[in-house]
């Protein structure tokens, strides 16, 4: 049970496995039925996403290589425009069920978490209007089921 949900399973779900992405690519993530996007793109005339599945960075501000991981016992998250907090605490007021905590990718550059991806973006690497090129990280929708 987690809060109003109750969940029956057989077996736990699988976690999500660590994985490397290296911008521009598409990394699926078949443990939870969805799939990462990374593109560069020009700066220039570039509008910041809105919604929670789509987030921007300024690429320069990276390094090329970012983790993409499960989250941890310990994790600290610092979202954008907000004080640092345990990833734990942000998971459950997030309302996101404890069976399904390990399977929220989180995106890590160096050591830091970038994005908890589908939630809330990170406060490192804004964009801004000295940023010569953008990093936008997309999660596609869930698989509907059949």
């Amino acid at each position: 049970m987690s809060g109003p949900r109750l969940r029956l399973s057989t077996r736990r779900a699988p976690a999500l496995a660590p994985r490397t992405l290296v911008p521009p690519a598409r990394l699926a993530l078949p443990e939870i039925g969805r799939t990462l996007e990374a593109r560069v793109l020009d700066a220039r005339d570039y509008a910041i996403p809105r919604g929670p599945d789509r987030v921007a960075f300024d690429a320069d501000a990276l390094p090329g290589a970012l983790a993409v991981r499960c989250r941890r016992a310990g994790d600290r998250f610092t979202p954008f425009g907000g004080g640092e907090r345990r990833l734990k605490t942000f998971l459950i007021d997030a309302k996101v069920p404890r069976w399904e905590r390990g399977r929220v990718p989180l995106v890590e550059a160096a050591g830091a978490i970038l994005w908890v991806a589908g939630f809330r973006r990170g406060a490192l690497a804004p964009v801004t209007a000295a940023s010569r090129r953008v990093l936008e990280l997309a999660l596609s929708p869930p698989a509907l089921p059949r």
